[in-house]
This record gives structure tokens, sequence and C-alpha cells, in this order.
């Protein structure tokens, strides 16, 4: 099956180097320091030149965007509620905030890149054009939220208004969102140099990003972290996606434009968050369990969307004559 071989051809290459770095920490790089250095690179310069890499590439104007934005902002905004909710729910995640921090960045983070290659090949016409637009209408937002909820219950000793708001606006990651966003709706021709410049940095960070989560992994926590791994896979793989169907379905959203939503969704969480987490006081080895095993499991899980959302919307479907 065509989107069996697209996902592991995707997937494996991101497992195969997370894997790589679980070796070299315990091997031939030990040292921590080394680590809190390519993380703090990746934090301060590489994930905001991937992120105006991103939306300086994204081709917003090519098909009537304004319903998709709404969708997919709203489905982000559920799963933020949901996971809060039950995150306060939850006596262990209730106590712990940097667990629960994790588990929300691994709930409402996903895998833009993955998404764009298995969607192009399922859908090479309009696959682009429509995960841009998922990009622009979530990845500022839950920037956004990762890092306020992270400055509001991590950093305790200063929870001011004025304090949080200026964390945030000075926050790299959401630096980053707001210049892309600002180039890429203007309309302004960024010149080939500084723009291949920025893409080049921004591909920097996915390896060394997958590195770190390889060595920020301790497969000793799994079996005391079942309940927030678990949480945060159905939230992602399961949860996500679904809310994206059913909203696309009241909305009328176009057939082949809901498929591509909804495959887009349902894709693991990104890596960088990862860095975030290690930058920020979240619970790092928690995050790359939850990568991983996410990653994993969308092996599984996006099969199985894509022939429900092929079989249900597909105009050439035998349920849909």
């Amino acid at each position: 099956m065509v989107i069996v071989d697209t996902l592991f051809s995707s997937l494996a290459p991101l497992l195969l180097i997370i894997g790589i770095g679980y070796v070299y920490r315990r091997t031939w790089l030990s040292k921590q320091s080394l680590w809190d250095a390519i993380d703090s690179l990746n934090f301060r310069l590489l994930i905001p030149a991937l992120i105006i890499g991103n939306l300086l590439e994204a081709d917003i104007f090519s098909i009537p965007a304004g319903n998709l934005m709404f969708l997919v902002f709203v489905a982000l905004l559920i799963i933020a509620a949901l996971t809060s909710v039950i995150g306060l729910m939850v006596p262990g995640l209730r106590r712990d905030a940097p667990a629960f921090t994790s588990v929300f960045q691994t709930a409402t983070r996903w895998n833009a890149s993955i998404a764009i290659v298995v969607c192009t090949v399922l859908f090479p016409q309009n696959a682009v054009s429509i995960v841009a637009i998922m990009m622009i209408a979530i990845m500022p937002v839950v920037n956004a939220l990762n890092i306020w909820l992270m400055v509001r219950w991590l950093d305790t000793a200063n929870v001011s208004p004025m304090s949080v708001a200026l964390k945030i606006i000075s926050n790299p990651i959401i630096i980053g969102c707001f210049i892309g966003i600002l180039i890429a709706g203007s309309g302004f021709e960024v010149p080939t140099t500084i723009s291949r410049s920025i893409t080049l940095l921004g591909e920097a960070s996915i390896a060394t990003i997958l590195l770190s989560v390889g060595a920020g992994l301790k497969f000793a926590d799994l079996r005391k972290q079942v309940l927030p791994i678990g949480l945060a896979c159905v939230l992602r793989l399961v949860v996500a996606p679904a809310m994206v169907l059913l909203g696309g379905l009241i909305l009328a959203i176009d057939p082949t434009v809901l498929m591509i939503a909804t495959i887009a969704m349902a894709m693991p969480t990104a890596a960088n968050g990862y860095v975030v987490a290690r930058q920020m006081g979240g619970d790092a080895p928690l995050y790359s369990l939850i990568c991983t095993i996410q990653t994993c499991l969308s092996l599984v899980s996006i099969p199985i969307w894509f022939p429900a959302a092929y079989t249900r919307f597909h105009p050439s479907s035998p349920d849909r004559k």
C-alpha cells in the first residue's frame, strides 16, 4: 500500500537518527554540556530559522483558506482545553508541572514536515498548499500556547502578567513565528541568498533535534510514565484528527481538502518541542519518550485514518456513489 511505504520511508529515518543519538549519548558523546550546547543552538537559532523558512515557502493564496484555518485553529484549542482539563484531573500530572507541560506539548504539536511528505504523495496537486495553510493557522498559536504554559507553570518565582508577556514575546521561537508571518503575509520577495541561508539553517535543526531526542531517552522511566504517555498518544494520534474530521463535516469543507487536513493532523508530535522542554524546564525525558512512541504508533494509526477518510470523502469511492 502506497501510504504504508511512504510512512515507513518518512518515519524510519527519524527513528534511526533518534537511535543514533541514544547510542552516542551513552558512548562517545557522554558529556551533558555538549548536548546542552546543541539544544541551546537549536532553541535560539536553528528552530526559529526552520519556522521562518517553512512560513516563507507557504503558498496560502492558491486555495480558499478561511474555513480551513478556522477549523484547525478551533481543533487545536479543543485539544489544548481537553489536555488541560484531563491534566488537572489526573493527580500525578496536577502535581508534576514539568510532566504536564510535556504532555501538553506532545498533544498539541504536530510534525508538519512529515505531513507535507505523506500528503504530497497521496494528493500531489493540493497537499503542500493545504498543509501550509494549516501551518499558518497552527504554528504561531501552538508555540504561543506552549511557551505561555511553561512560563506560567514552571517559572513560579515571577508570574506577573507583564513578566509573562515579556518572556513570551522575547522567546526566539515566537520571534521566528512573527517574522515568518510578517514576511509571508506582506508578499515581500526575500533575496535568494538570504532565503537559502535560512533554509539551510532550518534543515540543520532537524537532525540535531532528533539526535538530542535520542540522547534524552530514558527507557527506565517508561513503566512509571504509562499514563501520561498514553494520554498524549491518544490526544495526538486519535482525538486531534477526529476533531478535524468532525469539524470539517459541520463546516462542509471540500472533501479533498478535508482528507488532507485529517491525515496531516494525525501526524505524531514534532521533535523540536523536546528542545523547548530542555531549555524552559519541562520534562525533557518524558517528551523524548512520547515523541518516539508516537512516531512508532503513527505507522499504524495513519494508515487507518487514510482509508477511513478516503472511503467517506473521495469522489471515486463507491460509498459516495
